[in-house]
């Protein structure tokens, strides 16, 4: 198992942390990624760009998990979990005022009033990107709890969670769709991305042995994945030649394919030595995804030249990757020398 050589993170949640934050970037592209398929007509291009959407769904999730294996497991008092609250409730407060300058600078006719902008966050995220930092209130404000949780619990509690996963996230979703959007009149009273994907992070990370040491255990997984993938893409196309919206069809059985991500890159850290720079690059672009996702509207955005000099002489594929592989590397070093100032650290 790697480690950084000055942090206790580990490689393999910084490698997790990159895949996540693409899949954020992609969610976000419009007609040039998400929805290209949109625009491809009955070709090639159609069924790609489904997989990758359906794919790029992994994001809020796959983040949870991370922040579940990086926390749960932390001998933290409650002045220390009420310091990082703090910390993050002003990160949000810094962030969607900064946005909202931001807006005003491209109209300035709305005119710049603070309190306005605090009574907007108050109520909403400030930028429609940012409803992630609320959840992620919502997952520290409990996370006293769920460390009782992690600790305590058995093997067969993770196991049942996991079960609930495949109801709530898996059947119940595809079974509403099929029945045209009627639902359970039987309340499940847990959030699964605030409590149960933390909790799975946390068993992979710490308790996970059985299902990383057997072949067979692995093997299952990705079959799955791949069974749950296409069952998606599936829906999603059905939906779209049906009534022209996917949104809501990509949603179901995604958490299987993100277990097998957390599972496969945490495996293939655990058995293989990654050379010493390119540790050092994942640490380095890991440490920067916070701030890429906070300035994605101030850097992904004016990137979008990239992807349009690009895509002529290449297929869109290529042109988005270049385009969010250059808004990766320019937000990390961005945060990356921001961190050096004392202020920013603590907020990004």
């Amino acid at each position: 198992m790697q480690k950084k050589a000055n942090s206790s993170k580990l490689v393999y949640l910084e490698l997790l942390r990159i895949i996540a934050i693409f899949a954020v970037l992609y969610i976000h592209t419009g007609v040039r990624g998400k929805l290209h398929y949109t625009i491809a007509g009955m070709s090639a291009s159609y069924y790609i760009s489904l997989i990758l959407f359906s794919l790029a769904q992994i994001c809020n999730m796959l983040f949870l998990m991370i922040s579940g294996a990086l926390l749960l497991h932390r001998e933290e008092n409650m002045k220390q979990t009420m310091k990082r609250l703090g910390r993050m409730v002003i990160t949000v407060i810094v962030f969607s005022l900064f946005q909202f300058f931001w807006t005003y600078l491209q109209i300035p006719e709305m005119g710049f009033d603070v309190l306005l902008g605090l009574k907007i966050m108050y109520c909403q995220p400030i930028i429609s990107q940012y409803w992630y930092l609320y959840l992620y209130l919502g997952f520290l404000i409990i996370m006293p709890f769920l460390r009782v949780l992690a600790k305590h619990m058995e093997d067969i509690h993770y196991y049942y969670l996991f079960g609930i996963c495949v109801l709530v996230d898996g059947i119940l979703p595809i079974v509403n769709r099929l029945w045209e959007n009627d639902s359970l009149n039987i309340k499940i009273p847990v959030n699964t991305m605030m409590i149960i994907y933390p909790l799975l992070g946390h068993f992979i990370a710490y308790r996970g042995e059985k299902v990383l040491q057997s072949r067979k255990n692995l093997l299952i997984i990705n079959i799955a994945a791949i069974v749950a993938l296409m069952i998606n893409v599936a829906e999603a196309n059905l939906a779209y030649q049906t009534n022209g919206d996917t949104e809501y069809s990509l949603q179901g059985l995604v958490f299987v394919y993100v277990l097998a991500i957390f599972v496969d890159v945490k495996k293939l850290c655990d058995t293989v030595t990654l050379p010493q720079w390119l540790q050092k690059l994942c640490l380095f672009v890991g440490n920067g995804v916070f701030g890429v996702y906070l300035f994605e509207r101030q850097i992904k955005d004016n990137l979008v030249f990239i992807y349009d000099a690009v895509e002529p002489v290449a297929t869109w594929v290529v042109a988005v990757f270049c385009w969010l592989l250059v808004s990766v590397v320019i937000g990390a070093i961005v945060t990356n020398i921001l961190k050096k100032i004392a202020v920013f650290r603590k907020l990004l």
